[in-house]
């Protein structure tokens, strides 16, 4: 995935999306989370403070913050290639914010911190 921090990709769904970027052939993708190895996903959110299926993103300082009052049981991988996405010039648009490194010492059972990483 050779990517600029900036980019934008233009597509109307999280489906759309993966098959411009990886050649897959989704029909849909309700999901936010793309596998890529075993370390690594794909992290298609909005970020915004907006509660959307149990989670809010947000920015806190240098790290992207996942919160959730659920007590999320889900397992975590180290790094996730952070795409925002945003409404534009009335076009849904996926914006490359670069590879984040999950942050254990600073996340709690409520709040996933993730640092952004220049790699």
């Amino acid at each position: 995935m050779n990517l600029f921090i900036g980019e934008k990709i233009v597509a109307k769904t999280n489906a759309e999306f993966l098959n411009l970027l990886f050649g897959t052939n989704y029909k849909q993708y309700m999901r936010s989370i793309y596998n890529l190895s075993n370390d690594s996903v794909v992290w298609m959110i909005r970020i915004d403070s907006t509660e959307r299926s149990g989670f809010k993103n947000y920015f806190e300082d240098d790290y992207i913050v996942e919160y959730s009052d659920k007590n999320p049981t889900r397992s975590y991988k180290l790094y996730r290639h952070v795409f925002q996405i945003v409404e534009e010039d009335k076009k849904r648009k996926y914006v490359y914010l670069g590879k984040y490194k999950f942050c254990s010492e600073k996340s709690t059972t409520n709040r996933r911190y993730f640092n952004g990483e220049l790699l």
